[in-house]
């Protein structure tokens, strides 16, 4: 099972994913995987190979997916114009 979440923040909105049960089901720390300049896409695979863990993959600032892209008043750090 995995679910999709949106962090937002006053300079950026993070995606990130959780694959499998928040709080974890054995009371372990979630596994992060972590890797730039690479998104949450790129970690689908080797998430797969830990089905007895809670993984979370995130998209970094500035990488996949981000929504919405720009809200109105709201100034972005990463965004056009810096």
């Amino acid at each position: 099972m995995t679910t999709t979440h949106m962090l937002e923040t006053a300079e950026a909105d993070i995606a990130y994913d959780v694959h499998g049960p928040l709080p974890t089901a054995d009371g372990r720390p979630p596994l992060f995987m972590i890797g730039q300049p690479m998104d949450a896409g790129g970690f689908r695979t080797l998430a797969s190979h830990f089905p007895d863990r809670t993984v979370v993959t995130y998209d970094p600032r500035g990488l996949g997916r981000r929504h919405p892209p720009r809200r109105a008043g709201r100034p972005f750090a990463d965004g056009p114009g810096k």
